[in-house]
């Protein structure tokens, strides 16, 4: 995904979502900001509102995939973007049988959950997909904790091999910039309350960034 520091632009949004009270002020001090206190199925986070990720520094943390991306995207709209016409011409019939690379990039991207998508990535199955990727860029991959890694590396998957395979017109685009949105909801899904509005809050951020610059 494309390393921007336009992103910076942003992180008015982020103040605000760190900002969020915690659900007990009167908790005990915790050693770190932002950390996350699970009590059975709820999750409390509690954040100082100087607790602002920054943008200028690549977080890594480890994923289930075991393995961060690390190679480098670099998407120009102004270049890479190419009329629907044009790519409607590169869809012969033979391409599009149900094993051909549009169909399982399609697949892989609209309807298989992440943790089948993260297995076919670690196999690099099929292997005739791009499935280079480098997180997410100069943006943290777990801001306030959140992990926005997996979802990064889908949107990656689906800009490169859109590119590769010649179809990445701006509809597409949209299409792949849309469901990394989705995903990144999914992750928010997993907190309740406050903590997820401020989830949801982050990944509109990253959103937005995509849209506006062609990615991360």
């Amino acid at each position: 995904m494309v390393k921007i520091a336009a992103i910076l632009l942003l992180m008015g949004v982020l103040a605000n979502a760190a900002a969020l009270p915690v659900s007990e002020p009167a908790a005990a001090p915790i050693s770190e900001p932002a950390a996350l206190v699970k009590r059975g199925n709820a999750a409390t986070i509690a954040a100082e509102s100087s607790d602002i990720p920054d943008f200028s520094v690549q977080l890594t943390h480890p994923t289930g995939e075991g393995d961060r991306g690390n190679v480098t995207d670099q998407t120009d709209l102004s270049r890479d973007i190419i009329p629907e016409t044009q790519a409607a011409s590169f869809a012969a019939d033979a391409d599009q049988a149900a094993s051909s690379p549009r169909s399982v990039t399609d697949r892989l991207l609209y309807s298989t959950t992440m943790g089948a998508f993260l297995t076919a990535k670690r196999n690099r199955n099929p292997r005739n997909l791009d499935w280079t990727d480098d997180g997410c860029s100069n943006s943290p991959d777990k801001p306030a904790g959140f992990n926005f890694l997996d979802s990064c590396k889908r949107h990656d998957f689906g800009y490169r091999n859109y590119k590769k395979q010649r179809r990445f017109t701006e509809g597409n685009r949209k299409r792949v910039d849309n469901n990394f949105k989705k995903d990144l909801y999914k992750e928010c899904s997993k907190h309740f309350g406050p903590i997820g509005s401020a989830c949801r809050r982050i990944a509109d951020t990253y959103y937005t960034a995509v849209r506006r610059f062609g990615g991360l």
